[in-house]
């Protein structure tokens, strides 16, 4: 009853009103179809979720104390930016930057040989540099911020 009496008023607003009016059913077709992809792929639209709200509700600065704390611990204002700055993976990153360009033009499948040949120049494990710079070029490549 209450979604035919919706209609109803709907159709009587649109006839007053003209047909500029959007339908308010317009806005429960996304709900709709993300509530079926949920129920078809639970995991990645749970992440997506979650990616998505966490980037619309940033946290509050806080107070200038624990601001410095966190620089003090992290070794930056903000913890989600990456690797250290002085750390041996960030110097690592910026080596492959310097010599190979971006690295979302990188070409992934030469993640391991220049993982080789650039590691023991800032005295990184090769396998760390390797996992390191792909998880960075395939994060690059998508957009992301978080490498």
């Amino acid at each position: 009853l209450a979604v035919v009496a919706d209609r109803v008023i709907a159709v009587v607003r649109r006839h007053v009103l003209g047909g500029h009016e959007r339908s308010p059913w317009l806005a429960a077709a996304p709900l709709a179809a993300y509530g079926l992809r949920l129920v078809l792929a639970p995991p990645s639209t749970a992440l997506g979720l979650r990616r998505w709200l966490l980037a619309k509700t940033p946290l509050p600065a806080g107070p200038p104390a624990l601001q410095a704390h966190q620089r003090n611990v992290t070794g930056s204002s903000d913890a989600a930016t990456g690797p250290r700055g002085g750390s041996k993976t960030a110097r690592f990153l910026a080596l492959v930057q310097q010599r190979h360009g971006p690295l979302h033009v990188f070409p992934p499948e030469r993640v391991s040989r220049t993982a080789t040949e650039l590691a023991p120049e800032v005295g990184l494990d090769v396998g760390a540099a390797r996992t390191a710079l792909r998880h960075a070029v395939l994060a690059a490549r998508d957009g992301r911020q978080d490498t």
